[in-house]
């Protein structure tokens, strides 16, 4: 008995709750960590749809004044 009359109980009380709110930080860190590397591939991922849609827009554009240059062409020569 005279073992257990030498702890520090207040000391050890304190250091458990250092241990349990490093690893609560640790945890939070680690949290926020990874949601700022999601929101990075996320914005990643939304630049390069935003590439390829005004990529298909240019095409789009280009292909309607094809068809609409072919459609003139079979008009006239339908109207002949």
């Amino acid at each position: 008995m005279a073992l257990f009359r030498n702890i520090s109980w207040p000391r050890i009380f304190a250091e458990g709750v250092v241990i349990v709110v490093s690893i609560l930080l640790a945890l939070w860190i680690d949290t926020w960590w990874g949601e700022r590397q999601e929101r990075k591939l996320e914005l990643d991922y939304l630049e390069a749809l935003q590439k390829d849609f005004e990529e298909t827009r240019e095409n789009l554009e280009i292909h309607i004044e094809e068809v609409s240059i072919l459609l003139d062409q079979v008009d006239k020569v339908l109207t002949v």
